[in-house]
């Protein structure tokens, strides 16, 4: 009788880890779904920061040294580099841009002459950003 018991209980167990294993199954493609939003959504709000900290940023230092249109700056694994007319440009005071979001690993954002931002394939995790001309962010794997 006991050994019934021991079977009886070895089968409900296996029969709960399936029936958890199933459950897990059907929810794991609503769960990617909805990792993948949240992933996109938080790459265009992280571009949309970095437009809006490069435009800081350039008025920033317009208010202490003279910098030309197209302003662009390029964004690597080590920080960034500030291009002002195509020209590598370094600031005489310390003036960094502040963001309270991630900052992006590679790519750029361009001050245009018409004063249209620009950002192309900024790179917060997985997904790649680009705007054009103020236009809408499109973020893609």
């Amino acid at each position: 009788m006991e050994d019934n018991v021991k079977e009886l209980k070895i089968v409900e167990n296996i029969m709960i880890v399936v029936l958890l294993f199933v459950i897990i199954i059907i929810l794991l493609p609503s769960v990617s779904v909805v990792m993948n939003k949240s992933l996109r959504s938080s790459a265009e709000i992280s571009t949309k920061e970095t437009a809006e900290a490069v435009k800081e940023l350039y008025i920033n230092i317009n208010l202490i040294d003279s910098v030309n249109v197209p302003f662009k700056v390029i964004y690597d694994n080590e920080g960034y580099t500030i291009y002002s007319n195509g020209i590598k440009y370094t600031p005489r005071q310390s003036i960094k841009i502040e963001s309270e979001g991630k900052m992006p690993t590679s790519g750029s954002v361009e001050i245009d002459k018409e004063g249209f931002t620009t950002v192309k394939d900024l790179k917060f995790g997985i997904y790649k950003c680009n705007q054009i001309k103020d236009g809408d962010i499109t973020c893609e794997i």
